[in-house]
């Protein structure tokens, strides 16, 4: 294993251990998650599910919870002062980015096993019908969310 792997893998590592004992990041998202998809349910839902608009809703709620994760990621980070910590360490920087945002990914994971069964079933829609492109799109749609807001934090 090359030295950027080891350091991306140390980085992931730490961040799942840390998520393990306390659960922080991963309660608050789902949480969050949740919340945004009852509320577009009881706004939207009337009489007739609209299955339509579900894959939107879905695409909120994940967002605007990875934006929520990444947020207090950063907060937990500064918090506890390791962010300065990790960046005085003899290592790539590249790889402590790589390092978190997998351990960001499979925070946004956890949360989307959650929330695309309880959208396909509050709108009635037909998610499941074509599993491996929902999975590719799931995918795919939240590398291509990180990669726009790490561009737009740069400076």
């Amino acid at each position: 294993m090359t030295a950027f792997w080891r350091v991306v893998w140390i980085v992931v590592r730490k961040d799942l251990a840390i998520e393990a004992r306390s659960r922080e990041l991963l309660n608050t998202t789902v949480f969050f998650a949740l919340s945004c998809v009852i509320i577009f349910a009881v706004s939207f839902v009337r009489e007739k599910p609209l299955g339509d608009a579900a894959a939107g809703i879905l695409w909120v709620a994940i967002a605007f919870a990875g934006t929520l994760a990444l947020g207090r990621t950063f907060e937990r980070e500064r918090y506890g002062d390791t962010l300065r910590a990790l960046l005085l360490a003899p290592s790539d920087r590249p790889a402590i980015y790589v390092g978190k945002l997998i351990g960001i990914l499979s925070l946004l994971a956890a949360t989307e096993i959650v929330l695309v069964p309880l959208v396909a079933l509050l709108f009635q829609a037909g998610l499941f019908s074509h599993p491996l492109l929902m999975g590719a799109l799931l995918i795919f749609g939240v590398l291509a969310g990180f990669q726009n807001a790490g561009d737009g934090k740069r400076g």
